[in-house]
């Protein structure tokens, strides 16, 4: 079993290395261990809808938008440990993501300024899906970017607000996520949402 599980780290990890925005992974015998990048379309809060979208980095105009790029943005990557954040009594929610992905580097902004704002209430935690294969894994993660919210009681959150979808585990259970990039003034209402879940 734990040589299954070993390979199937495996394949996703080179799947991952090689998998560029918007292509398919491999798939592994014991469960689809897709993690690929995907341009789906972005969700933006209806009021915001229209107006100028801000990144980080360089700014460029495009149908009236300004978008920048993620190159000034510092996250924290590493190793994350769910089971140690979930000790701290917090809600929590985890951006999984990968560097070339360009709808990854689009969240990293967001997520530096809610992590700066939430600080205190809600654990903002980016996740880099390629140092975290088996945490990806466990979570039947598919593509990037991805969010997951847990409330400070540890039970998966889903939002109305969001197009939330209901990932099949390895081991036959359910995370529910988002996958996509997600604006600033959505996400913050999410965060207040889940802030407010017991």
């Amino acid at each position: 079993m734990k040589r299954i599980k070993t390979l199937s780290l495996f394949l996703l990890m080179a799947a991952l290395v090689f998998a560029g925005c918007g292509n398919e992974a491999a798939t592994t015998e014991a469960a689809t261990t897709e993690i690929a990048t995907t341009e789906v379309a972005t969700t933006q809060a209806p009021e915001t809808a229209g107006e100028t979208t801000e990144t980080a980095g360089e700014t460029t105009e495009t149908a009236g938008e300004t978008t920048e790029t993620a190159s000034n943005v510092d996250i924290e990557k590493g190793p994350v440990d769910v089971e140690a954040l979930k000790e701290q009594g917090k809600p929590i929610f985890l951006q999984f993501s990968q560097d070339g992905c360009p709808p990854c580097e689009q969240m990293l902004p967001v997520i530096k300024t809610l992590q700066d704002e939430f600080q205190d209430r809600v654990i903002v935690q980016y996740v880099d899906a390629r140092q975290n294969m088996e945490l990806a894994y466990n979570m039947g993660l598919q593509y990037t970017p991805t969010q997951i919210f847990i409330t400070k009681s540890g039970e998966y959150f889903t939002t109305d607000k969001l197009q939330m979808a209901e990932n099949q585990t390895p081991d036959g259970g359910v995370v529910p996520t988002n996958v996509g990039f997600v604006d600033e003034e959505l996400m913050r209402q999410v965060l207040e949402e889940l802030e407010q879940a017991k």
